[in-house]
């Protein structure tokens, strides 16, 4: 069996990829017409916190590559793609290291994914703004301000993207946790240590 960094890689991890990265691109395109909303960051980071912070990252950095396959490249398509793939790993870190896939969550668990959840896709989308002003601004003269120009021009999308998505943290991450628990055992994608025989 081969591991990376405790994560089990079999035709199972494989398939729940699979069906991550497809959840992830059709969290994306449903919401095309509403700028920088969409359920992928949900998904992303369910995937990291249940099974491994690796698999968020991989869910987050396909899902990206294969619906800018599906809509066309940008300049700016590769900070989406890792954006994204930085989002699944750091929130799947802070999850796991919180105890949120397989701890009872409370009223002070929820406000904090409710908190992260807005946070991170802040984060994600001033990574983004920075290819934009890289790529479709142009990074000579002053960077800095036009950065912070495009940074607050996006604040319009950015709003109610923090609001949407931290609200489906607070309120039904862990509910998912908990009915992906119950189908599958998050344990059986990880490293087990067996006893010599």
């Amino acid at each position: 069996m081969t591991y990376i960094s405790g994560l089990r890689l079999d035709c199972r991890t494989v398939a729940l990829l699979a069906i991550a990265v497809a959840m992830g691109m059709a969290g994306r395109l449903a919401f095309l017409w509403w700028p920088n909303v969409m359920l992928s960051y949900f998904i992303v980071a369910a995937v990291a916190i249940a099974y491994h912070p690796l698999l968020g990252a991989l869910t987050g950095a396909l899902t990206m590559l294969l619906t800018d396959m599906v809509v066309g490249f940008a300049p700016t398509s590769l900070f989406t793609i890792t954006g994204l793939a930085i989002f699944g790993l750091a929130i799947g870190v802070f999850g796991r290291a919180a105890g949120w896939h397989r701890r009872a969550w409370g009223r002070p668990h929820a406000a904090l994914a409710w908190v992260l959840g807005s946070g991170l896709v802040a984060a994600y989308s001033l990574y983004t703004d920075l290819g934009t002003t890289l790529f479709l601004v142009g990074g000579g003269g002053d960077f800095l301000t036009k950065y912070a120009v495009v940074a607050t021009a996006g604040l319009a999308f950015n709003i109610p993207m923090m609001a949407v998505n931290g609200a489906l943290f607070g309120l039904a991450l862990h509910p998912v946790l908990d009915a992906v628990q119950t189908i599958q055992p998050m344990e059986t994608f990880h490293e087990t240590r067996e006893a010599p025989v």
